[in-house]
């Protein structure tokens, strides 16, 4: 961390070094904040994790849309049990790849619905 802090304030005095990493290295440069706050502070250094933990913390999050109170699956009818267990967030590039299929999906059908309703109303007013 001294290393990475005195790199930037060679290249670009006066910004705060940010680190990201992964959970085995996020813990021990927690720590270091921790045990000596005046050099390695929260507004001196800038630790946090890399976009894959952040990125299962949001699927987390989605995945809780999906339980009822009791923590059974929703069931509804349009969506069979294997597609919302692609939701869930157990294995991440599966739930990334129905996420993106889901939301390009709906980009479609909202355009198409959309180009109908320009063409609806054309006819009306033209």
């Amino acid at each position: 961390m001294t290393i990475v802090k005195n790199t930037i304030q060679y290249l670009n005095p006066g910004q705060v070094p940010v680190i990201a990493a992964d959970q085995p290295l996020y813990a021990p440069a927690k720590q270091v904040q921790w045990t000596w706050p005046e050099e390695f502070g929260e507004e001196k250094f800038v630790v946090m994790f890399e976009g894959l933990h952040i990125e299962l913390a949001a699927l987390k999050l989605s995945e809780m849309f999906f339980k009822t109170a009791d923590g059974h699956l929703l069931s509804y009818r349009q969506i069979s049990h294997h597609q919302v267990q692609l939701i869930l967030s157990s294995k991440i590039s599966r739930t990334r790849h129905a996420h993106q299929v889901t939301a390009a999906s709906l980009f479609v059908l909202m355009k198409t619905q959309y180009e109908a309703y320009i063409e609806t109303e054309n006819r009306i007013f033209f």
